[in-house]
């Protein structure tokens, strides 16, 4: 399947136990608010900072007012344990 590029779209993310607070919204740009496009490694990149506390976070991307994918991810209160289990150096910023 190719690699779509769209820098038309809009990306939200909200905690999935609160999800009428939007904790971070992108658009496509170059600092470390937007998203950006890595075309060689075919990936869109987000900078976004998690709570200290555990959470279950959910991202949606939307091209207009469509939805047009979403997904979830869980964060865990103690970087060494979650480190230790996925056996890597955690990441700040979210690739997708």
């Amino acid at each position: 399947m190719p690699f779509v590029i769209n820098q038309e779209l809009e990306i939200i993310i909200y905690e999935e136990s609160n999800p009428d607070q939007i904790l971070q919204s992108f658009t496509n740009g170059d600092t470390s608010l937007d998203y950006r496009i890595d075309e060689i490694g075919e990936l869109y990149i987000a900078n976004f900072k998690t709570s200290k506390k555990s959470a279950v976070y959910v991202v949606e991307i939307y091209r207009g007012e469509f939805l047009i994918g979403s997904f979830t991810f869980e964060t865990y209160s103690s970087k060494k344990n979650l480190g230790a289990m996925m056996g890597k150096k955690l990441r700040r910023y979210i690739l997708f």
